[in-house]
């Protein structure tokens, strides 16, 4: 009997200690991302002393880049993966010079997936912080892709069109209004998901998947021929000319 309970006590003891391996192994997980480099950080520090970015007043932690001079377009943006949010200012604030006003999102732990709907609430709350946007568009890169694709399709009264970088429409958004671009050395990227005759669709000569934001490379990603800056000014000169055509 008492050979039983010394037993029982260990195997509980074996499950309790894997438990908090399992949890220390997800909590490792969950607290490791890729962190925005020099030049986002010094985009952030140049928007910030400019005015031209500030924290939502609704939530305190999404972003809002305001653009100079009244705009009726605003953009809404959702941060990959595992990627420090505002590791996409550099890009983000090309769109901004352009006259759009943006909303950075930032995600529970880096990752879109634990708030695919965060879109809902960024629109609410822009009806009071951002009044004279009446347009706008969903625009995500890889698993941020994924959770813009999956707003859209649930909010497409309320949005124009879906902009994905890196990544291809898992909702079932209206694929004439998407526009999907991606760099010719993204080796994670399945293209055979890709519907090229229904989305407009730009293959950036060079590109790969990491080059979107500024956070350094990333695992798995193809080799990269042409600078991050390049990718990004090519990236941003077509979605600002496909909004336009809207």
């Amino acid at each position: 009997m008492e050979k039983k309970r010394i037993v029982k006590r260990r195997v509980l003891l074996i499950l309790l200690i894997l438990l908090i391996v399992a949890g220390l192994g997800s909590w490792q997980y969950l607290n490791e991302y890729y962190e925005a480099q020099a030049a986002a950080i010094d985009t952030e520090k140049a928007l910030v002393e400019s005015g031209d970015l500030y924290e939502s007043k609704a939530d305190g932690e999404n972003l809002i880049l305001e653009a100079d001079g009244e705009t009726d377009t605003g953009i809404i943006f959702y941060p990959g993966g595992k990627v420090e949010y505002t590791a996409y200012l550099p890009l983000l604030e090309k769109l901004r010079e352009a006259g759009y006003d943006v909303v950075l999102i930032k995600m529970p732990f880096n990752l879109a997936f634990f708030d695919m709907n965060a879109g809902e609430k960024v629109l609410a709350d822009m009806e009071e912080e951002l009044p004279n946007v009446k347009k706008w568009y969903v625009m995500g890169h890889s698993l941020g892709g994924v959770a813009a694709s999956s707003f859209a399709s649930h909010y497409e009264d309320e949005i124009q069109g879906l902009v994905l970088l890196g990544a291809y429409d898992y909702g079932e958004y209206d694929e004439d209004n998407t526009l999907i671009i991606y760099g010719s050395e993204d080796i994670q990227l399945d293209l055979s998901k890709i519907d090229e005759e229904k989305s407009d669709v730009l293959e950036i000569q060079g590109g790969n998947h990491a080059w979107f934001g500024n956070y350094g490379k990333q695992d798995g990603d193809g080799e990269a021929t042409i600078s991050r800056e390049e990718q990004q000014t090519i990236a941003a000169d077509k979605i600002i000319s496909w909004i336009q055509s809207h």
